[in-house]
């Protein structure tokens, strides 16, 4: 009787947790030179990755694209942290997006976003006021139960990125940190 009860205990512990888990997606920063290459070091910490677009057929582009993920919930704001050098001088584009789903859309929350290192530095990374990043319009949201600090955001998919250059110098370091919360799964519609 005892292995019966506590068997039937085991499950609905188990079976709630399940449910009360929290939605999780990947945070992604896209990061695009137009010149000479881009180098990095994957992070320590597992629940995070960089690699070079696989997706670009021609070896010498392929350098020049580097992608950064970070595991996100929605239950908490986390921080995701990334280092990166440039092979040449000139612009660093920086793309925030989510991962990549054929039949999905993962909606992320990006806030606070820093980059340490670059000549000229990222503006308004926290969202507060309109301009500065390129994205869709009504992607900016304005809320402080939603923003990381502050009352700005930017909510974001693969699809519908929110972009801004920096200037990069040749073999310096640039650490670019963000926090991102999941937000939600849509079905993509069938085209």
């Amino acid at each position: 009787m005892f292995i019966k009860t506590f068997s039937t205990a085991i499950l609905a512990v188990c079976l709630l947790a399940g449910t009360l888990r929290a939605e999780q997606s990947s945070a992604r920063i896209d990061f695009t030179v137009k010149s000479g290459k881009i180098e990095f070091k994957n992070p320590t910490d597992k629940n995070l990755k960089m690699y070079y677009a696989s997706w670009v057929k021609d070896e010498a582009k392929k350098v020049q694209r580097v992608s950064a993920e970070g595991i996100v919930d929605d239950s908490k704001w986390t921080k995701i942290t990334f280092e990166l050098s440039v092979t040449e001088d000139g612009p660093l584009s920086i793309g925030l997006k989510s991962r990549w789903s054929k039949t999905d859309r993962n909606w992320v929350y990006f806030d606070d976003i820093t980059v340490e290192g670059a000549e000229k530095p990222i503006v308004n990374g926290s969202f507060e006021e309109a301009g500065k990043w390129s994205h869709p319009k009504g992607q900016q949201v304005l809320d402080e139960s939603l923003a990381h600090t502050g009352k700005g955001a930017v909510l974001v998919w693969h699809d519908k990125a929110s972009y801004q250059s920096v200037q990069a110098k040749a073999g310096q370091t640039i650490t670019v940190s963000a926090w991102a919360k999941f937000c939600k799964t849509e079905s993509k519609e069938p085209k």
